[in-house]
């Protein structure tokens, strides 16, 4: 004979039958949805703002190199050559803001992505921790005969209502089943979208040390320029 622990047990399904157990369950997931949504928008919201400032500083080395070249085209002076030295000086200066802008940006997106990864991981625990008590519910209700739903209930229209929370219940549970999968790949994603923006960063590290250097080298050419020279047009012309 069935173990009639069921039945008793029952009253628990019937008393959702308004489907107040899947609203809360769905309620969850929403919850966690709006969560990782509000997250990336607030980094795009960031990270737009980073590529604000660098196409600014874009468009300020582009004219400088719109002046070099200009300069480059003219008769080469003394003048001329400080004045490229000068402009070049002021390029690789936008040079290195903008490298340390997208360091900055880089920064910030390593950041939201580490916390993205903590409220992944928390979220994907706690579907977990979910699934697991409704894993169990719906053990209890496959245990439970369509004899037991009847006696359990006194009126026919409790009987269909039964059979509809029941339904429910099980697509509420194939939903969080789901999500929990798009938890776990979305987790995945994160990471190895935190890992690519590492090398980036790495990499903008290694060109902001090489264009420090190139600044250097730059004053001590026109400094040497203007040594040699002793500033004035003939000698200039004498060395060129």
């Amino acid at each position: 004979m069935r173990n009639t622990r069921n039945i008793k047990a029952y009253p628990q399904i019937r008393a959702l039958r308004g489907g107040t157990f899947i609203c809360l369950m769905l309620g969850l997931l929403i919850c966690f949805n709006t969560i990782a949504r509000a997250s990336t928008e607030d980094l795009q919201t960031k990270i737009s703002e980073k590529g604000s400032e660098i196409e600014l500083l874009e468009q300020e080395i582009a004219s400088y190199q719109e002046q070099l070249t200009t300069i480059g085209a003219e008769k080469q002076t003394l003048e001329s050559a400080v004045k490229t030295l000068d402009i070049t000086a002021k390029k690789f200066s936008a040079d290195i803001q903008l490298t340390q802008r997208k360091i900055s940006g880089t920064e910030r997106i390593i950041d939201e992505l580490a916390s993205n990864i903590t409220t992944k991981g928390e979220q994907i625990k706690q579907n977990k921790e979910a699934l697991a008590i409704s894993m169990q519910s719906v053990r209890e209700i496959d245990d439970t005969s369509l004899i037991e739903i009847i006696l359990a209930n006194e009126k026919l229209s409790d009987i269909w209502n039964t059979m509809e929370s029941i339904r429910q219940f099980q697509n509420g549970v194939n939903q969080h089943v789901t999500v929990l999968k798009a938890l776990r790949t979305d987790f995945e994603n994160t990471k190895l979208a935190q890992e690519d923006e590492r090398k980036k960063l790495l990499a903008l590290k290694n060109t902001l040390s090489d264009q420090k250097t190139i600044v250097v080298q730059n004053k001590s050419a026109k400094d040497t320029l203007l040594k040699e020279t002793k500033n004035k047009e003939s000698n200039y012309t004498a060395l060129v």
